[in-house]
């Protein structure tokens, strides 16, 4: 009686399964980066920005900016979405938007803590931007810790669009 012999590896079957499971994988992957990559300001119309300069900087992120480079005026309300900063900072920071305190809530969403501001009314005339403050508190931390700026969406619909990399610096003390 002949015995039959087994291959070592995976069977053909198994191989053309996985391959065909990480065509849309693959694909979905190397989208993302390509839309990324094509959204360099000034874009026409609503956009946003994360402060610069805040990575080694001990007074962190000053925060984020609203450009308009659209031909009409922006004059309606926002939520955004920030990615909880690490302890301390999980309480979530308030921002500051013309001279009004904004302090935000914890949401879940798809097993992460965001803190949400929800509805914060913003006016930006076309060809200007508006800036958006944390408003840090007293800090003892020695080391800097960094967060995300998930979105920004305009309640009506509006498109937004973020231009440049989305991460916050935390401020710290340094150590003597």
């Amino acid at each position: 009686m002949e015995q039959e012999q087994q291959s070592p590896g995976i069977s053909r079957r198994t191989f053309t399964r996985a391959a065909a499971w990480s065509v849309p994988v693959v694909a979905a992957a190397t989208a993302v980066p390509f839309a990324a990559a094509s959204v360099t300001p000034p874009v026409e119309g609503l956009w946003y920005s994360v402060t610069p300069g805040g990575e080694g900087n001990p007074a962190g992120t000053a925060g984020f900016t609203i450009f308009n480079n659209g031909d009409a005026d922006f004059d309606g309300t926002v939520s955004i979405r920030i990615a909880l900063w690490p302890y301390p900072f999980s309480s979530l920071q308030p921002i500051v938007v013309n001279g009004s305190v904004y302090r935000g809530q914890r949401a879940l969403e798809n097993r992460r803590i965001l803190g949400r501001y929800l509805g914060v009314p913003v006016t930006v005339p076309a060809g200007s931007q508006l800036d958006f403050l944390f408003d840090y508190t007293d800090t003892t931390e020695t080391t800097q810790g960094t967060s995300e700026l998930i979105s920004i969406v305009a309640d009506d619909g509006t498109p937004m669009v973020l231009a440049g990399e989305p991460t916050f610096y935390t401020p710290y003390t340094p150590a003597p």
